[in-house]
């Protein structure tokens, strides 16, 4: 899991609002008080702003 966290996981921090993010990638070890539920998380999508293509 610690592997996954460091280097795919890193990947995905991006993908998800980083409350979510801390609760998809929690340490499995340690369970929190008030944990959300995971049915109610949701990837955030950012569009990336393209260059304007010339018409030629």
């Amino acid at each position: 899991m610690r592997l996954l966290r460091t280097s795919y996981a890193e990947r995905l921090a991006r993908a998800f609002r980083p409350e979510d993010f801390a609760t998809v990638f929690a340490d499995a070890d340690q369970f929190p008080l008030f944990a959300p539920s995971i049915e109610s998380i949701h990837s955030v999508l950012t569009p990336l702003r393209t260059p304007d293509r010339a018409v030629g």
